[in-house]
C-alpha cells in the first residue's frame, strides 16, 4: 500500500499546491513579506498509469500496489529541474 498512500498524498498536496499557486492573489495578501512564493509545474511527460497519456508528473506511476516500480529516473529529473529553478534564484542577502 505504501505507494497507493504516497500517489494519494502526492496528488493532494499537488491539489492544495496547485490551488494556493493558482490563486496568487491568497498567497500575495498573506502576511508573509520575508516569502518569496515560486510555484513551479511538473515538466510534461507519459503516465504509465493513464495508459502512458502525457500529463504534468514529476514522477512516472506504473502502478497502485505496494510492490509497484519507484520512478527513480524521474524522481531525479525533478529533482535536478527544482534544483536549477533555484539556483537562478538571488542569495539570500
Amino acid at each position: 500500500m505504501r505507494n497507493l498512500i504516497d500517489v494519494r498524498f502526492t496528488c493532494l498536496s499537488d491539489f492544495v499546491f496547485w490551488f494556493l499557486c493558482s490563486s496568487s492573489q491568497l498567497l500575495e495578501s498573506l502576511p508573509l513579506p520575508n516569502i518569496k512564493w515560486i510555484c513551479p509545474t511538473a515538466p510534461t511527460r507519459p503516465v504509465a498509469i493513464l495508459g502512458g497519456f502525457p500529463c504534468t508528473a514529476w514522477f512516472d506511476v506504473g502502478e497502485l500496489s505496494e510492490d509497484g516500480p519507484d520512478d527513480w529516473e524521474g524522481l531525479d529529473a525533478s529533482a535536478s529541474h527544482i534544483a536549477n529553478l533555484l539556483s537562478t534564484e538571488p542569495a539570500d542577502g
